[in-house]
């Protein structure tokens, strides 16, 4: 019964590790998996990303959502990588969903944020540059998380 107590509590102490955030607002690699975000507008566009890294991958790999400024497609593409283009057209005019051009305000509520090698990515509850109607009309949510 002892040794039953035992790895009871040291799983509630691993689950309460895994998902905890910190003082910053966003999740670290190591603290979490990544997030499952949804991205619509009311023009009817709609896709779902999964962003960040798992566990497997979070020292090399973030997920984010990129907008290419030629083709007007949104990719999600490695923001860690040395090189970033459309996966829709291969232009490397490509600008992060993070960059103010794409934003129509400044919240500080997250959708989702990522922390990794001292560099952070995040989306907010505001309204985004939607690739389809080109009006500031894109909404992000967070729908569940990944590994």
């Amino acid at each position: 019964m002892k040794y039953f107590l035992s790895a009871v509590i040291a799983s509630i102490a691993v689950i309460v590790y895994t998902f905890q955030f910190n003082t910053d607002g966003f999740a670290h690699s190591h603290d979490i998996a990544g997030d499952i975000v949804s991205a619509k507008c009311e023009c009817g566009f709609e896709t779902t990303m999964k962003l960040g890294g798992g566990k497997a991958n979070y020292k090399t790999t973030c997920s984010f959502p990129y907008h290419c400024k030629d083709c007007f497609s949104l990719s999600v593409l490695n923001a860690i990588g040395d090189k970033f283009a459309c996966k829709k057209c291969f232009s490397e005019n490509v600008v992060s969903y993070d960059n103010d051009s794409l934003r129509a305000g400044k919240s500080s509520n997250n959708v989702f944020g990522w922390n990794v090698n001292e560099k952070n990515f995040s989306l907010t509850d505001e309204m985004y540059f939607c690739p389809q109607c080109r009006e500031m009309k894109l909404k992000f949510s967070q729908v569940g998380n990944w590994d």
